[in-house]
């Protein structure tokens, strides 16, 4: 049994190295060839740099530089909008009341089958007839347009898990929807958000065919449409070209290796139920539901706090793992064993 063991971790060791080598390898080799020249790249495509001289880098950043520009600002300012369209959507088809909710939910994944190559002609004509078929503007709107669909089904797998306690405490207090969103929702939805914005720089930064069909001026161009007019411009110049999609590919690496954790956190999280620690943390601490006299006590098993109110009128404010004993305990039923499973928390605040 150890034997075979220790055969599948050495093999799942050798698959992982394999798949770490096929990814990185490209990326080094292209890092690398940004020091040769054309005549020893075509020599010995896999052989080392004898200089390092940082030419080809120098006229690689004069040729990008308003590309990239363009792109950071471009990525921004859809990302933001994209994000922000889809958890507010998110939010109010599965945090309040709203006619025809489940319709709704299920026609989100049906903005996901269009495809963008279909849409293009009648886009084209409609740029051209509103005048903004050359503008910043035209991008922004499209690259939003596109995402919010599956950015809002993101989300919406993950809101529902998300406790409803806080709101309510919230809500009593006195909070807008915009503040209970703004100040509660968005910081329980942090993981989801930061997988949201991974993917939508991922789409963004790489896009090419609404780019390179909808803009025609440099100032309005991509980095990755001014990677090909790059490569037109210099000719065989591959050490600068491989100069450019190193300055390209760096922020994105540079941005993964930095969200990697949360970024797998808020897509598995999204998948299931929320753990259940999470909703028993808010739980801690007890938020009257009503005014009244009397101490709150807590269930050991769920965490769910039970504040009695009087014979026959019990309150129970549910735990995170949905057990009824605590509820038993307020209602003084099933004897004194209930009471015994619960601990006493503190006095309700007086009205």
């Amino acid at each position: 049994m150890c034997f075979w063991a220790a055969m599948a971790r050495a093999f799942l060791w050798a698959l992982l190295l394999t798949l770490g080598v096929l990814v990185l390898y490209p990326l080094l080799w292209m890092a690398l060839n940004r020091f040769r020249s054309n005549s020893q790249i075509f020599d010995e495509p896999f052989g080392r740099p004898t200089e390092r001289s940082l030419t080809h880098c120098a006229a690689a950043w004069e040729a990008t530089r308003g590309y990239l520009a363009f792109s950071l600002m471009l990525t921004a300012v859809s990302t933001v909008s994209t994000v922000m369209i889809s958890a507010w959507t998110a939010y109010g088809l599965t945090r309040t009341p709203v006619l025809g909710q489940p319709l709704i939910v299920a026609f989100i994944p049906g903005g996901m089958m269009l495809s963008p190559t279909v849409a293009l002609v009648p886009l084209v004509r409609m740029l051209q007839a509103l005048g903004h078929s050359d503008s910043q503007s035209a991008l922004i709107l499209f690259y939003t347009a596109f995402r919010v669909p599956f950015t809002t089904f993101l989300i919406c797998a993950y809101m529902p898990d998300l406790p409803r306690d806080l709101d309510e405490a919230a809500t009593m207090d006195g909070a807008s929807p915009g503040t209970i969103f703004r100040r509660i929702i968005l910081s329980q939805c942090s993981p989801i958000l930061i997988s949201c914005i991974v993917l939508h720089i991922l789409f963004a930064w790489n896009e090419y065919r609404f780019a390179m069909i909808f803009t025609n001026s440099p100032g309005v161009q991509t980095l990755s449409v001014g990677l090909t007019a790059m490569r037109s411009k210099q000719g065989t110049n591959f050490a600068a070209l491989f100069a450019a999609m190193t300055i390209s590919a760096l922020p994105l690496v540079i941005l993964f290796f930095l969200t990697q954790r949360n970024f797998i956190r808020g897509l598995t999280e999204g998948i299931g139920k929320c753990p259940p620690d999470r909703g028993r943390r808010q739980l801690l601490r007890p938020v009257p539901v009503a005014r009244q006299d009397g101490f709150w006590r807590q269930c050991i098993e769920c965490r769910g706090a039970v504040a009695p109110s009087g014979p026959g009128r019990p309150l129970f404010w549910g735990g995170g793992g949905g057990c009824d004993r605590g509820a038993d305990a307020g209602r003084g039923g099933a004897g004194g064993a209930s009471i015994r499973r619960t601990s006493r928390l503190g006095r309700v605040p007086p009205p």
